[in-house]
Order: structure tokens, then sequence, then C-alpha cells
């Protein structure tokens, strides 16, 4: 145990062994049949596991990375969105929106605590928002949102799409993109897949 090294953080979380077996395979090119086949299914399960309709994508990168595709691909300069934040890494989103010269309101919560669901649909209502973003938990407050309450709402507005930063909540917390009406889900391999970090994963919905 003397050369151990035991992380008591969010992320990264430690790598058991089998998992670092796997990572020390020989080198193998893309299209080697045997990688093809092995990222196919990697990318089915995530779709599977996580209830999308759509479409994984699943790239080297940041989590930060994986919150900037969610909100490129689906906003233009202009458009409004809505930031609902729980903590540090829901206002990273702010940054991010007005980097792309978007228009941003946002919804915070004293830390700890969530910003009510009701506050949500009333602020929807205010303006026509082509997207709104929720950290599902925020690793800086251990918050829990209620994305699948909120999902209900989103609903409500058919043009406004459901962004869900799931860095530390997925694969511990349920996703179920279909089911709770996301439209993008975001994560990444560092947290609660218990894999190394430099994976930035992205969900899009048939919408999205």
């Amino acid at each position: 145990m003397k050369n151990r090294r035991l992380v008591m953080i969010p992320g990264p979380t430690p790598v058991v062994r089998s998992i670092q077996d796997q990572m020390g395979r020989e080198t193998v090119a893309f299209g080697d049949p045997d990688f093809v086949k092995d990222y196919k299914g990697m990318l089915n399960d995530l779709e599977e596991m996580l209830g999308t309709r759509g479409k994984a994508f699943v790239i080297a990168g940041t989590g930060t990375l994986a919150m900037e595709m969610a909100i490129s691909n689906v906003t233009k300069r202009g458009d409004n969105v809505l930031v609902v934040s729980h903590g540090y890494f829901g206002d990273r989103f702010i940054e991010l929106c007005n980097r792309k010269g978007l228009n941003v309101d946002v919804l915070s919560s004293e830390w700890g605590k969530i910003v009510p669901v009701e506050d949500i649909e009333k602020k929807l209502k205010e303006k026509d928002y082509k997207a709104i973003t929720v950290t599902h938990v925020d690793t800086s407050t251990g918050v829990c949102a209620p994305i699948e309450e909120i999902g209900k709402v989103v609903k409500k507005f058919k043009d406004t799409m459901y962004i869900v930063d799931g860095v530390c909540a997925t694969a511990a917390e349920p996703e179920y993109m279909h089911d709770f009406g996301i439209d993008v889900l975001l994560t990444g391999s560092q947290k609660a897949f218990g894999v190394a970090p430099g994976l930035a994963i992205v969900l899009a919905g048939p919408t999205a």
C-alpha cells in the first residue's frame, strides 16, 4: 500500500486494475477490426444505458469541451439561453455562452440548494429560449438537480433544447434521456464511470 495513492475527490476517481490492464493493450490502427468492433459496441452501450433514441459521440477531450460541444451544436449567435446554475460548474456555462455571442439569462441558487422548478418554468415563459442548461450534480456543492421534473417543464416549450451537464452524475444518478426529455447529455470519463480522464462524451437526442 505504501506505493499506492488514494484519490478522495469527486474526480478523477481511482481506476480499478482490470480497466488499467485494458488501457495497456497494444496500440492498433483506428481501422483495426477489433477496435472498430469495440468502439461501436461502446457507443451502442452508452446509448442503451442512457436511454437515448439518438447518437453518442466520444472524443478525446475534457468535460468542458463536452459542454462547449453541447452549446455550439444547438445554438447560434444571438440565440437566448437560460443557464440554471447550482454552483461553480453551472456558472461555467455562462462564460461559454458569452464567448459564443449568445444572450444569457441566469437562474442561480444559494450554494447547497436547488433552483426551484417553478422558478424555472416562470423564467421560460418570459421569452423564447433556444436552450436551457442544467448541471445535474454540481461538483462544487454536491447539489443534485431534479432533472426529470425540469424535463417535464421544458417539454411545454417545444422550441427549447434541454441540455444536461452530467459530468459529476452520469453512471451514478439516473439519467434516461428519452424518458426525462433531455435533448443533449454531456459527461466525461473520469468520475462515476471510473475510467481515466481524457474522454468527452456527448449524447444527442433525435431533435438535437
